[in-house]
């Protein structure tokens, strides 16, 4: 194995896969499926959707699963057939019910279809579903961590050290989510309490199957993929259309990718767009701009705050940049404290999906 360390974090390049390759595991997934893998056992469950064609008066019918029987389906958030009697097909990892904690995965996915077939509305062709089911718009890829500390030590540690360049850390609910603002194929890296979202109103329907203990003390990294073009690029599916099955067996470690990509890169702060207004007073920018905030997003790079100061303000930030030294001082005294140990064990439980 080869180890490369950079900014006093363990880069591995190489990692060994475990016998049967890498299990990637859904949270959320959005499939299409043909004609010939499904038929509908509860007609009167459906609505027809009927729309028309101005110009030529053709008509399209679309049956499309009715409020109420979907919200009978624990972990099937959308549920159509479109006009070429493809299935579309939103599922959560819910699905599975007892085996939720598992999620979607190459170990779980018969089990989908099956819990799918039990409510009798739609029959699915369980091998032919599997084999022909295709990847449409999203797919959220998500690891449970087994946490020893309080989460919030472990959060802390990581809004020191994420890649503020790129990925720009905010709160999200127990904890964190890292998401891209230069990119038009989204992702979102998410970091958060398990425990403490499975409690929430939300999933009452899954915690009659699916025990809290399954979540006990566990931190969930999740990454949400949308979009086809994202998705391709992340699994290298260059051409034709991206199957599940292909997913589901895939070699790739997209989430260990992703995690080092976002927590263990050190590059500099990007200047934002909107200091090119009008100059106004070292003081008013700060103001604006907010002292603290400045020195967190420049990760304490004064080079760098002088550099944004400059160019939206008047005059020399000499006694601001002073006071800005100390602040640095203390947070480097209090990095100190930090070996980052918890976040390098992270990254090493990822690599060895």
């Amino acid at each position: 194995m080869s180890i490369e360390v950079r900014n006093g974090f363990d880069f591995i390049k190489l990692f060994k896969i475990k016998k049967g390759g890498i299990v990637n595991s859904f949270d959320t997934i959005v499939l299409q499926m043909p004609e010939d893998c499904h038929k509908i056992i509860k007609k009167e469950a459906f609505l027809q959707n009927i729309t028309a064609d101005i110009e030529t008066g053709e008509h399209d019918i679309k049956p499309i699963l009715k409020d109420m029987e979907i919200n009978k389906m624990i972990g099937v958030n959308n549920l159509k057939i479109d006009e070429k009697k493809n299935i579309l097909l939103e599922l959560s990892a819910k699905v599975l019910k007892e085996r939720y904690a598992e999620g979607i995965n190459r170990n779980t996915i018969s089990q989908v279809f099956v819990n799918i077939n039990e409510y009798k509305i739609i029959e699915f062709n369980i091998p032919r579903s599997i084999e022909k089911a295709i990847i449409r718009k999203r797919a959220d890829i998500f690891y449970d961590y087994e946490i020893t500390d309080s989460i919030n030590i472990y959060l802390n540690e990581m809004r020191l050290v994420s890649n503020r360049n790129k990925y720009f850390p905010k709160k999200y609910g127990t904890g964190l989510f890292f998401e891209t603002y230069f990119d038009s194929n989204h992702r979102k890296l998410k970091v958060y309490d398990k425990e403490v979202e499975y409690l929430l109103p939300r999933n009452e329907l899954i915690r009659k199957y699916c025990p809290k203990e399954k979540f006990k003390n566990k931190m969930r990294i999740e990454l949400s993929l949308k979009g086809l073009g994202k998705i391709r690029e992340e699994f290298e599916v260059f051409s034709g259309d991206v199957r599940l099955i292909t997913l589901l067996n895939s070699p790739k470690n997209v989430l260990y990718k992703h995690f080092n990509l976002v927590l263990t890169t050190d590059k500099l702060y990007t200047v934002p767009r909107d200091i090119f207004s009008p100059k106004v007073s070292i003081n008013e920018t700060l103001s604006e701009l907010g002292r603290q905030k400045l020195l967190e997003e420049t990760r304490y790079d004064l080079s760098t705050v002088k550099r944004i100061l400059k160019s939206k303000s008047k005059g020399e930030p000499t006694s601001q940049l002073k006071r800005m030294s100390e602040s640095k001082a203390r947070h480097a005294a209090k990095v100190l404290h930090y070996d980052f140990a918890r976040i390098k064990a992270i990254g090493k439980a990822l690599s060895k999906l």
